[in-house]
């Protein structure tokens, strides 16, 4: 009875509260309410990243000489992807300059197609360690994957490895820009960029490719802006 009797009392209360008064308690307790879903849905949201992240490096995996565990690739390089995403692209730049410059000159192909490739595969940003895009491209420099099996025949790197690790995409993709230089018979004297980028893009025939031909522009645009180095120091 006594509980009844707190009840009718708090029932009088609100229903002599102002009406004002009484939307604004309505829209705390929906709030309240919206609050605890959002972070439930959110909750949701990263467990189903998580799975899959996991299941499309699982599906990705290439079986060549390599067989580690997906959590332990994962693992491995996650802090580091973590690591860049608080860095600018200046900062990567520099940290990779001096090794893009031994790469350069250990392969023998010019250090600013090296880095107009990189800053043009990653939109600038100098961080797509770990990105695969549509088109099957891997890592910071975006090898397509008719290179994997090539590359780990001869550089002995596995599509994880170019996937997360700058270094070697870097070198890949200079492995890759060499093989473009003995096809037309070029040296560091004697090349042309615009048909070296074309065909790091499309191959021998990209000029005949619309998405080719406006990516050999838009490194062409890069070069011509004084280097990815002005770009990223205006």
């Amino acid at each position: 009875m006594k509980q009844r009797g707190y009840c009718e009392k708090r029932l009088k209360k609100w229903q002599n509260l102002d009406i004002k008064w009484q939307k604004l308690f309505y829209l705390y307790f929906v709030l309240i309410i919206l609050n605890v879903e959002m972070y439930k849905d959110i909750n949701l949201y990263e467990e189903k990243v998580d799975i899959s992240i996991e299941e499309d490096v699982e599906s990705d995996y290439i079986e060549v000489g390599k067989n580690d565990d997906v959590q332990k690739v994962l693992s491995m390089h996650l802090d580091e992807m973590k690591e860049l995403n608080f860095k600018t692209p200046w900062e990567i730049y520099s940290e990779l300059n001096s090794f893009i410059e031994s790469i350069s000159q250990q392969y023998s192909v010019p250090f600013d197609i090296l880095t107009t490739i990189i800053h043009q595969e990653s939109g600038g940003n100098w961080n797509t360690n770990g990105v695969k895009s549509y088109m099957n491209d891997y890592g910071l420099t975006q090898i397509n994957e008719c290179n994997l099996e090539k590359i780990y025949k001869e550089l002995g790197f596995t599509k994880e490895e170019i996937l997360f690790e700058s270094k070697k995409a870097i070198e890949a993709q200079a492995f890759i820009i060499k093989e473009i230089f003995e096809i037309y018979e070029y040296d560091l004297d004697n090349f042309d960029y615009r048909n070296v980028f074309g065909t790091y893009n499309g191959w021998i025939n990209w000029r005949d490719k619309e998405l080719a031909i406006k990516y050999a522009d838009s490194c062409m645009k890069i070069l011509n802006s004084g280097g990815v180095e002005k770009i990223l120091t205006r």
